[in-house]
């Protein structure tokens, strides 16, 4: 998302609820009863650092991913007696196409390369570490660079 809250459409607003946070909660539930069952699982949501601190012009992208903060909290300990566990990781930037096909607020394609997405962390990297904490069975983990880790604390 690109644009100020003033100015986005509330079908804006939806779509990107609808995709960030529906569609993990959405992925969640159909596999949830399954590893309650089996009493093992885990379940890897991808937030945002933008779920812990808010930045202008991304009101609908930080309240999805604060909202899969929230759910990935309850969820945590409504399941833990299954031994399903809950890890979310909130990275920054990430060197990827998203900046491209962000939203603007009547709901076009943003189009452009930010600077700060162009030289986000490495996807590769990212994905090393995700594993890493997921295998060291870490619950909240934000990965990124050292600036909105400090901003975040």
């Amino acid at each position: 998302m690109r644009a100020k809250a003033i100015d986005t459409s509330i079908d804006v607003d939806i779509k990107i609820m609808l995709v960030n946070y529906f569609g993990t909660v959405a992925m969640t539930k159909a596999v949830l009863p399954s590893m309650i069952k089996r009493k093992e699982g885990r379940i890897l949501c991808i937030g945002s650092v933008q779920g812990k601190f808010a930045i202008p012009h991304r009101s609908a992208y930080g309240a999805s991913k604060k909202a899969l903060q929230g759910f990935c909290d309850s969820l945590r300990a409504e399941i833990a007696e299954h031994n399903v566990k809950v890890t979310l990781i909130c990275p920054g930037y990430v060197a990827t196409s998203l900046s491209l096909n962000a939203l603007t607020g009547s709901g076009s394609s943003y189009g452009e390369m930010d600077a700060s997405t162009a030289s986000g962390y490495d996807r590769f990297k990212l994905a090393q570490e995700i594993l890493q904490n997921v295998l060291a069975d870490k619950k909240d983990v934000m990965i990124a660079q050292i600036a909105p880790r400090l901003a975040y604390y």
